[in-house]
């Protein structure tokens, strides 16, 4: 049994690279995994929904067919979505409200589909309707609301 110890003790001892190569093969298989993980969990593919104030009334939700409304986009979205707000023609103004589900983005986009930075570029948003008594967007968890310009407020913006 002391024979058969020492040599196991003795093989452990001349190959400690090997076992350093396992945990290190190990270590990199995990942090690729967890990183996979990370950027798509549960390999879910989120949607993108696009809402614009001058957008004709048979809009689908698509870039090219935006809806109307940002009720049509809650009805129609899931936790995770993006929903776009793009600029109206002639600077209309987007009124209504919205409660955005748990992950979901609320993003302004100018013309050329990049995030509206410049404010005289932002999406004009209110909510004169009873939707919400007023509130524009009512968050759930995780969520992120940019490139908006709130006005006209009758009630809180967010």
């Amino acid at each position: 049994m002391d024979q058969f110890s020492m040599s196991s003790q003795h093989q452990i001892w001349h190959y400690p690279l090997t076992i350093f190569s396992i945990c290190a093969l190990i270590g990199i298989s995990l942090a690729i995994s967890s990183q996979s993980f990370s950027q798509n969990p549960g390999s879910v593919a989120f949607n993108s929904y696009y809402v614009s104030a001058s957008a004709a009334a048979s809009g689908d939700g698509s870039q090219n067919r935006p809806f109307t409304s940002l009720q049509k986009a809650e009805a129609v979205s899931s936790n995770g979505d993006i929903i776009y707000l793009l600029p109206a023609d002639g600077g209309d103004v987007l009124n209504g409200g919205i409660v955005l589900k748990p992950g979901q983005k609320l993003i302004g986009i100018d013309a050329e589909g990049n995030f509206a930075e410049d404010t005289e570029k932002r999406i004009k948003l209110t909510n004169t309707t009873s939707t919400l008594n007023g509130v524009m967007v009512q968050l759930a968890d995780h969520n992120e609301v940019a490139g908006i310009h709130f006005m006209d407020m009758s009630n809180y913006a967010i």
